[in-house]
């Protein structure tokens, strides 16, 4: 099993199985994945606040938030193929674990 940061490095890249991998790469919403990261942004709240890291998960929040927009945008090809209809919440999910990040920084 990876570690928190081993995780949030892997979605920095889209490599390894991570969340991004999964969604750029594959076009697929990994709700496991998912989870994965957002308790990976929480561990790292509690252990580690640097720019660098802040940088670093701002940036898969956006990347997140553009493969969502591009899902919608009809003069995109890229296409989720299983976005769950309730993806607000996860995005919702997220937004609570950047505001723990930035709480404890």
């Amino acid at each position: 099993m990876s570690t928190y940061k081993n995780v949030i490095q892997d979605n920095l890249y889209a490599r390894n199985d991570s969340f991004l991998f999964w969604l750029h790469e594959r076009y697929t919403f990994r709700a496991d994945r998912f989870d994965e990261l957002c308790q990976s942004v929480e561990k790292l709240a509690q252990e580690e606040i640097s720019l660098e890291m802040t940088r670093t998960v701002t940036y898969i929040y956006q990347c997140i938030l553009k493969e969502i927009i591009y899902h919608f945008d009809p003069n995109d090809s890229s296409v989720i193929k299983d976005l769950p209809q309730n993806y607000t919440q996860y995005l919702e999910r997220f937004d609570c674990a950047l505001a723990r990040y930035f709480t404890y920084g």
